[in-house]
């Protein structure tokens, strides 16, 4: 076990060290200047001999836990070219993760501290936020992680290998609850009131008009431009850039529905983004979109959110 005392220049950190040349453990000893420092070098000597094997005295050398996850994200978007949206989600779960981390090893965790432990750490963190449903992807984002970063040439001299039994082959999800999907005549109610509104909000009509006759979503939707109808042969081409899955990305023909056809021959813009919002609203607003399914009458289970949160409003095109 390590421990500490006080000197002149700040203080001690005393270990014992396995040499391997005369196979004994010997005292160490390390001199820094600060109590925080002092409580880091503390923590990961504990830590590593906690794991059953002997500190060897360069852990501080190993890169910071924060670089590594940087480093992950970047190989899954520009590497293995992932979606942006699935690049936002694990970062905000892996954020999760060196959060964890920063509570049981310091302000500046390294890629040393990744062990079976610090997962199971990290998922008592989620059960305790009320995470159950997405809790097996969420623990399969940190281990996909981890195995990446142990097999990295930057990283993997100081990264614990990977558990080769992974974590989330024994954790069971709850079972997501299935939403109520919208009925035709509901959608349409949603649609005739984006239509009523404003002049400087009628893009909403096209929105979610678009929604109602194609299923995409919403991301997907803003991204349409002219150039993807073929409005003679009732056609839509999804270009491959806006697919979300390896299968979407592969671009595809779709036919659409003759009401679609003939609402947007009435727009009579051939140019540019088919729903021509402001360069200020690249997305539709959460609020908005209450105002207009309030006024529609749409039942509230279909759009709110559980615990008060915001919920995915333009998901229920896709669920009707």
């Amino acid at each position: 076990m390590a421990s500490w005392d006080r000197v002149k220049t700040g203080y001690r950190v005393r270990w014992r060290e396995w040499d391997h040349a005369q196979a004994r453990r010997r005292g160490r000893s390390r001199t820094v200047r600060t109590a925080r420092a002092r409580d880091k070098l503390l923590a990961e000597v504990q830590y590593i001999e906690s794991l059953g094997r002997h500190w060897s005295g360069n852990a501080e050398r190993a890169a910071p836990l924060g670089v590594a996850i940087a480093a992950y994200l970047d190989h899954r978007e520009h590497v293995a070219g992932k979606a942006a949206p699935t690049v936002r989600r694990e970062e905000t779960e892996l954020g999760q993760l060196l959060g964890v981390a920063k509570v049981l090893f310091g302000r500046e965790p390294t890629v040393s501290v990744l062990s079976p432990p610090l997962l199971e750490a990290y998922v008592a963190h989620q059960r305790q936020r009320g995470v159950t449903a997405s809790i097996v992807t969420r623990t399969q984002t940190v281990e996909r992680m981890w195995a990446w970063v142990a097999s990295a040439q930057q990283f993997r001299a100081h990264t614990p290998p990977p558990n080769p039994k992974p974590l989330s082959d024994a954790l069971e999800a709850a079972p997501t609850p299935r939403k109520p999907a919208a009925t035709w005549a509901e959608m349409d109610s949603a649609v005739q009131a984006a239509r009523r509104r404003r002049k400087g909000s009628k893009w909403y009509g096209t929105l979610l008009t678009l929604a109602r006759y194609t299923g995409l979503r919403c991301g997907q939707i803003m991204k349409l431009e002219w150039r993807d109808f073929d409005l003679d042969r009732a056609l839509l081409t999804i270009r491959p850039e806006l697919g979300k899955t390896r299968q979407e990305r592969r671009g595809r023909t779709i036919p659409v529905s003759k009401h679609l056809v003939a609402y947007l021959a009435r727009l009579g813009r051939r140019d540019g983004h088919v729903v021509a919002c402001p360069r200020t609203e690249r997305e539709p607003h959460w609020r908005t979109l209450n105002l207009i399914y309030e006024q529609s009458g749409l039942r509230r289970e279909l759009w709110e959110g559980a615990d008060g949160r915001r919920g995915r409003k333009m998901h229920l095109f896709r669920h009707g």
